[in-house]
Order: C-alpha cells, then structure tokens, then sequence
C-alpha cells in the first residue's frame, strides 16, 4: 500500500475549495488613561505606517491607535506625536470611556486588501460628559488610513493635520 492512498477509494473528481477569512469583531472594556494591545499576527497581515510594517497594535482610550507601545497621554500635542510611539489619532481630546461608550476593533479580511477599524462610539469626554463619535480605518498592503468624525463632536482641543 502506497503512503496516503487509502484501500478502496479513488479519486473522481477534483475539488477547489476557497477558504475566506471573516470578520472579527473586539470590544475593549477600558478606563480612564488606559490602553489595551491587540495582535494581528493570527489574522497574517500587517498594517504599515511610516517606518514600518506592524502585526501588533494598541488601542488607547484617548482616541488614538499606537504602534510600539500604547499612549495614555491626554493632553494633545505635536511634541507627543513627534516624539512619542507612532500613532494614528482619530480625535486626540481626553476621553474617558469609563464614564460612557464603546471602544470596538473590527478585523476585516473578506476584502483582497485586508482592514482594521477602531470605532468610538460616544465615548464621553473626560471633563463634561459630551459623547464622541469617530473611526479610523487603516487598510493593509496599501496603507491607507480614513479618519471619520460626527459632525456632532464638539471642537478639538488641536486641529486634525492631514
């Protein structure tokens, strides 16, 4: 008997057989100041970013995706985003979804270029309360980021720099 062949059976058509990766949906329970690490290497793929190409990723309460290590920092600044680990803010104010809102990541692999999304959804601003609604979506293979904002939020402590 041949290795891999089994006794009795026989081949009588060839069938193809297409696996398609799904979406994956996380939600983040987080508090005030915090960030929380998610991995990407279990869905192959990479998001790059400037310098680099990254499997892993952090979300950070305070509306921002980091790269290298998370970022709890809630004061707005360029010094922070020149200086600090490489990070995407969707609207850099200081957030506390502790006190209200969703933080949600969505993986997205049913597309030929595989993405991330990290929703806000109104998660209440640390000092009143007001509810914020954003999303930055980050493509792999391509790199393209798309920041959407309500039209609701109140104004950024710093403006956007696109």
């Amino acid at each position: 008997m041949r290795r891999g062949v089994i006794p009795g059976a026989r081949l009588t058509a060839a069938s193809r057989i297409n696996v398609v990766p799904g979406i994956t949906v996380q939600n983040f329970t987080m508090g005030d100041d915090t960030t929380a690490a998610f991995s990407l290497q279990p869905f192959g793929f990479t998001l790059p970013y400037y310098r680099g190409n990254y499997s892993n990723l952090n979300v950070n309460s305070n509306g921002s995706m980091s790269f290298e290590g998370g970022d709890t920092n809630f004061v707005p600044s360029s010094s922070t985003f020149l200086t600090g680990v490489p990070e995407i803010a969707g609207f850099s104010t200081d957030l506390n979804p502790s006190i209200a809102g969703t933080i949600r990541l969505t993986v997205d692999q049913t597309t030929p270029v595989p993405f991330v999304v990290l929703d806000f959804i109104n998660v209440a601003e640390f000092q009143t309360g007001s509810p914020h609604n954003f999303r930055i979506t980050h493509y792999s293979i391509i790199g393209d980021i798309v920041i959407a904002i309500s039209g609701f939020n109140a104004t950024p402590l710093v403006p956007s720099i696109f």
